[in-house]
């Protein structure tokens, strides 16, 4: 799996032992043309087995838009939720209702087919009947149907008005299995509540068997308060924090940083856990041969601008708060 430096996003192209690839959301649209169209170019991938988005948010779909429009790359098939959340949602969200209509539209334009998924499918692609030491499960952990139903009366109690948390619910989690070795993409999950993906998970028997993951793709780009009685049943032994300043145009956008460093020197001083930020590594691909002592990490550079990020190389994380300050001053001051 390697986490394509977008910034502020997630783009994460899984590529499984049978060769097929997956393309798991695309960061914004500015950051697919800058970033993953690029990497999947140099890489020679003109064939995308299967595309996830997680949900609308312009950091995720956006990209995949951008993918589809292209014109270099087929695609199987596109796996998404059908987005329910926004059926209920204030025309504010106009946006992200006009990417999920453009999506849609491309995906027939292009003959891709579309299947929504839910808690307990499995995803075909990166099986291999043929040959056992290729074969790799991919089943989808979130949401279920309880989930997405008291998310959408959230939505609707709030007088059809809404605050990010149930699109951010309702995203598809992943989990990835070949031989010993997992891989769990939390999407932009995490918040504690009620309506949290986490406790959906974990009080559903079948579900919560599957949590535990040698990699983990942090959920919500490392920005919310951690989950102890998530990651004590993850256990990973890995952590991909897919996070930077937000890429919308050239000039990247610092604000909201803060709680994520935050959140980056509370992972690694309670949980001990070997954290990796694109923000300050660039692309980041976690390989493995199945086996717990064959996962092998590798960091490439990235042309994402590193005006506003962390400082991990040093072993903390922290603002470049002179650049920082030059950059946005106001969000700066704002705290």
């Amino acid at each position: 799996m390697t986490a394509i430096d977008v910034g502020h996003g997630d783009a994460l192209l899984v590529t499984y032992p049978n060769g097929q690839h997956m393309l798991v959301d695309g960061g914004t649209g500015y950051a697919a043309h800058a970033f993953v169209i690029p990497y999947l170019v140099q890489h020679n991938i003109t064939h995308l087995g299967a595309i996830v988005a997680t949900h609308e948010d312009i950091d995720h779909l956006d990209g995949l838009v951008e993918v589809l429009k292209d014109g270099r790359f087929t695609v199987g098939t596109a796996y998404d939720t059908d987005f329910p959340m926004l059926k209920n949602v204030h025309q504010s969200n106009q946006h992200q209702r006009d990417s999920i209509d453009e999506y849609r539209t491309l995906l027939a334009t292009n003959g891709v087919s579309h299947v929504v998924v839910k808690a307990g499918d499995e995803l075909p692609i990166g099986r291999d009947a043929r040959d056992t030491q290729k074969d790799a499960e991919t089943r989808v952990l979130s949401p279920n149907a309880g989930l997405t139903q008291r998310l959408s009366r959230l939505v609707k109690d709030g007088g059809g008005d809404i605050n990010q948390e149930p699109i951010n619910e309702n995203c598809v989690v992943l989990r990835i299995q070949y031989n010993n070795v997992s891989y769990l993409l939390a999407a932009d999950t995490g918040r504690s509540g009620e309506n949290d993906a986490f406790r959906s998970i974990i009080h559903d028997p079948q579900e919560s068997q599957y949590l535990h993951a040698d990699v983990l793709k942090l959920p919500q780009h490392g920005m919310i308060k951690p989950d102890d009685q998530f990651y004590s049943l993850v256990r990973p032994s890995y952590v991909i924090m897919s996070w930077g300043p937000m890429m919308l145009t050239t000039k990247p956008a610092c604000q909201g940083l803060g709680a994520g460093v935050q959140n980056f020197d509370y992972f690694k001083k309670e949980f001990k856990l070997n954290i990796l930020s694109t923000c300050d590594l660039g692309n980041i691909k976690v390989s493995t041969d199945g086996t717990k002592n064959g996962i092998n990490v590798q960091s490439e550079s990235s042309s994402v601008p590193k005006t506003c990020c962390c400082n991990c190389a040093a072993g903390s994380a922290k603002l470049q708060f002179d650049v920082l300050l030059k950059y946005n001053e106001s969000a700066f001051n704002e705290g």
